[in-house]
């Protein structure tokens, strides 16, 4: 079996597993402060797939990849981790840089703040959607009581209690009215920061240097490992970025606005490469240093 079909197997694979969306009990065990992790059965599956698909697909240069033409598909990913759906190559890239490397291997601090942000608002999404559904079966409820109160046969003592229930049913769902509207005053906070920091990562001069600053004292063996997740995004990011302006011409959109987003795709996948040789010339540096302590 070629490289390619290899490949195009998990490739397949990886679609069918991103089709669901990550259940918030997922999303829940991704946040461990204390040790900086971000991982789950869901992201150690994914990441393991697409370790898989890089070690075949690496093997053939991505003009070749392009020109066979499996990758240049409309196929997305329902999954909504990252607040938005995406393509499926978008979404391995994400997961191999944004989780896997950014976050987990070189703890830079933005990433760790944005994560912790966004699975927050993910719980006070899954919480409104858990209290609002209480709150329905309230109403029903006080309904319910208010029908019996309203039957003529209904005798002092029945009609009292009746009356006591929806007092307390009444102060039950204001309980519930203010806890949703914590909660999304709580999401709405949390995306508003979310989103400062989104900004502030996109300047690719600022992360080029939280990328060195988190490299740099790192051991050689950590070094090269990072040089090969950084290898891999650089790999993922040119096949989404040839594949995206095939679909845009597709589309009809005007040459133009396809080559701006070639080159805006272009100038954060140099800055990768950049860095890849920068840390390159720290791990010569250090062997030199090493072979003169010797």
């Amino acid at each position: 079996m070629s490289f390619i079909e290899k490949a195009q197997e998990i490739l397949s694979e990886i679609e069918g597993n991103c089709q669901s969306i990550l259940d918030i009990d997922s999303s829940v065990d991704l946040m461990d402060f204390d040790g900086f992790k971000l991982s789950s059965s869901d992201i150690v599956s994914y990441e393991n797939l697409i370790s898989k698909f890089l070690e075949n697909i690496m093997n053939v240069e991505v003009q070749d990849l392009i020109n066979e033409g499996f990758l240049c598909n409309h196929s997305t990913c329902a999954t909504e981790f990252f607040m938005e759906k995406k393509r499926v190559i978008g979404f391995m890239f994400h997961i191999i840089q944004d989780i896997t490397l950014f976050r987990n291997k070189l703890q830079i601090k933005e990433y760790v703040d944005l994560f912790s942000l966004i699975l927050k608002r993910q719980l006070s999404q899954h919480m409104i959607k858990s209290v609002s559904k209480e709150l329905k079966d309230l109403n029903s409820l006080k309904n319910r009581f208010n029908g019996l109160l309203k039957k003529k046969d209904t005798d002092i003592l029945m009609t009292e209690a009746l009356e006591k229930n929806i007092n307390s049913t009444e102060n039950f769902i204001k309980d519930k009215e203010n806890e949703i509207q914590t909660w999304k005053d709580n999401r709405a906070e949390d995306g508003k920061e979310a989103n400062k920091i989104k900004v502030i990562i996109s300047d690719h001069k600022f992360m080029e240097s939280k990328i060195m600053a988190s490299v740099l004292s790192k051991p050689v063996e950590i070094k090269k490992d990072i040089i090969l997740s950084l290898r891999k995004v650089v790999y993922l990011r040119n096949i989404d970025n040839l594949c995206n302006s095939i679909l845009k011409r597709s589309e009809g959109i005007p040459e133009l606005d396809v080559q701006k987003s070639i080159d805006s795709h272009n100038e954060w996948i140099l800055v990768l490469e950049s860095a890849i040789e920068k840390i390159n010339i720290l791990i010569n540096i250090e062997g030199i240093l090493t072979e003169g302590i010797l």
